[in-house]
């Protein structure tokens, strides 16, 4: 066996340093990655928020840029465009619920007053919802109306501190919104460069890394869609449930029940529910049951039934893997999770594809390499 030129042994030796230089070039890149996410880690939600909302908002984007050629110019329209039409209606929302609940709180404070205090009209209001459930249940109605009272005293306490504290998430969640919008002013202007840039640095084949920014782009959309549509069949829902219980304004808390129905968990219960103890409390038990049940079955599974509907037309997942999902991506990520969750079970999808792809293709590769024919297909 002749022995090593030292030709060859000089390309061994540059083999080893360019080795050990890469690996430690890779350590050193997962550390400051690792650092990276810790620094990023409590701003999470606003930079996925952003992203998600850019790439559902760059069509416009384009539009605009279309007619102001500066990226800069274009993104700040953009950008205060989203403002407006974020925080005007919001603002139109808010100001027009807070003006019907002090004229509730005024009307029950003037009844009170008649009643000689709050203690006392509480008594009266439970009064009458405790002698029919006592005729009902057989408990004893002073009894069954001391449990009541005690109970509707702690949640009253527990809704004022409940209200306390919607008040600074309110001013949070409004810095928020702001802070996702100034990111947003950035990403704008750099969505062309990202792309045109991101193939140089991700080692995946040009066609499968457009595939995999399709999908997720298309997922993104789909989700902002169906959210949208089950915001629009919840409000008009609640509309008509509170036209059929006889309640007022059923117009206003169909559009605040259209904006609840974006909240995680509670949705539109923040409407109907409150609906539901007013009827009780003016003795129209008939009308509370129908539209307690209304609310639960009606208004509460139409998301299940909308918004898989509307996602299965742009993600490749079945009704089951959607309601998975989403649960699954709101338990985790909160409110991102409506759209993360789709997202990450749709990528997953893809990328199975993608690997099942590559190892047909590699054993194909590998039979031709070594002179097996290959089996024809019936």
């Amino acid at each position: 066996m002749l022995p090593n030129g030292p030709g060859e042994d000089s390309a061994k030796s540059d083999r080893r340093r360019k080795l050990l230089s890469i690996t430690i070039l890779a350590l050193v890149t997962i550390l400051l990655l690792f650092g990276v996410w810790v620094i990023v880690r409590p701003f999470t939600q606003i930079l996925v928020a952003a992203v998600i909302l850019t790439v559902s908002f760059y069509p416009m984007y384009e539009a605009i840029h279309r007619k102001i050629t500066s990226p800069s110019a274009a993104a700040l329209a953009c950008v205060l465009l989203l403002l407006v039409l974020i925080l005007v209606p919001l603002t139109l929302l808010i100001t027009t619920v807070a003006g019907e609940v002090r004229q509730v709180y005024s009307e029950l404070q003037q009844q009170s007053a008649i009643q000689g205090g709050w203690p006392e009209y509480l008594e009266y209001l439970v009064e009458r919802p405790t002698e029919w459930l006592s005729s009902r249940i057989g408990m004893e109605a002073p009894k069954l109306k001391a449990t009541i009272t005690q109970k509707a005293q702690v949640l009253a306490g527990s809704l004022l501190r409940w209200s306390g504290s919607l008040f600074g998430n309110l001013t949070v969640t409004l810095g928020e919104i702001l802070l996702t919008l100034f990111v947003m002013f950035f990403l704008f202007q750099w969505g062309d460069r990202v792309g045109d840039r991101l193939p140089t640095y991700v080692p995946v084949e040009p066609h499968r890394l457009e595939v995999m920014l399709q999908t997720m782009k298309t997922a993104i959309v789909a989700n902002l869609y169906g959210m949208v549509a089950v915001a629009a069949v919840q409000g008009v829902l609640v509309g008509i449930g509170f036209v059929i219980a006889g309640l007022t304004s059923p117009v206003l808390w169909g559009l605040v029940a259209a904006f609840a129905s974006l909240i995680p968990i509670v949705g539109t219960a923040l409407v109907w529910v409150p609906a539901v103890l007013a009827l009780i409390f003016a003795g129209s038990y008939g009308k509370a049951v129908f539209l307690a049940i209304y609310g639960v079955v009606v208004v509460g599974m139409s998301d299940n039934i909308v918004r898989p509907l509307v996602l299965r037309r742009g993600l490749e997942m079945n009704t089951l893997a959607i309601f998975v999902s989403l649960m699954g991506g709101v338990a985790a990520f909160g409110f991102v999770g409506l759209f993360a969750g789709p997202v990450i079970f749709t990528m997953a999808y893809v990328m199975l594809k993608m690997l099942h792809e590559e190892r047909v293709a590699w054993s194909g590769r590998e039979t031709r390499e070594n002179g097996v024919k290959e089996p024809q297909e019936s």
